[in-house]
């Protein structure tokens, strides 16, 4: 599995801080960003990761901060005109939850972002590598295998996955808690930002 590792630091760390924030150095690898047009190859990249088996990793708990963010802030102006939909997607999310911890599937090394952007092409159109695993965990396959709704060819990716048997569930609590994750950093950041 092509995955950089991060460089030490002259302390023996992996990381280190600048103005409150984490950083790590990783060794330079040459290569193009992936787009949807690399689907099957990320899709059969995905299959691997999930397929790998030493790794010890936290196990998801499903815990979406989001929940609380969206309902805190559900008069912002950009989503007041859709305030109604928006909440209506929470509750659906806070369901969908409750259904899917009840759903005893295989939990997999799953990357939780495993999309084009987050995938390095060699000059022979294999990857070069997979980047960004700050939230990898044990988790449904489902939680990583959402990403083939994204595309623009959701059979295409799935067929190189071999996406056989997903749990429909798991796989509607991944999609829906992305969208509203998505939606509640930019409006977190949005209020942070403001002095």
């Amino acid at each position: 599995m092509p995955v950089p590792a991060a460089e030490r630091a002259l302390d023996g760390s992996y990381t280190s801080e600048h103005h409150g924030r984490r950083y790590a150095l990783f060794p330079f690898v040459d290569g193009r960003q992936g787009t949807w047009n690399d689907a099957e190859a990320i899709a059969r990249a995905m299959r691997a990761v999930h397929e790998v088996t030493d790794l010890v990793l936290p196990r998801t708990e499903m815990d979406e901060w989001c929940i609380e963010v969206l309902r805190d802030r559900h008069d912002h102006p950009w989503i007041v005109d859709r305030r109604d939909e928006v909440m209506g997607n929470v509750d659906r999310l806070e369901t969908v939850i409750e259904r899917a911890r009840a759903i005893d599937v295989p939990h997999v090394v799953c990357h939780h972002d495993l999309f084009p952007h987050n995938v390095l092409i060699d000059r022979d159109g294999r990857i070069a590598t997979l980047l960004d695993w700050g939230h990898a965990m044990l988790a449904p396959r489902e939680h990583d295998v959402f990403a083939a709704l994204c595309g623009p060819d959701p059979v295409r990716f799935l067929r190189a996955y071999g996406a056989e048997g997903l749990d429909f569930t798991h796989l509607e609590y991944a999609r829906l808690a992305r969208s509203l994750r998505d939606l509640a950093v930019r409006l977190h950041n949005e209020v942070v930002a403001i002095p």
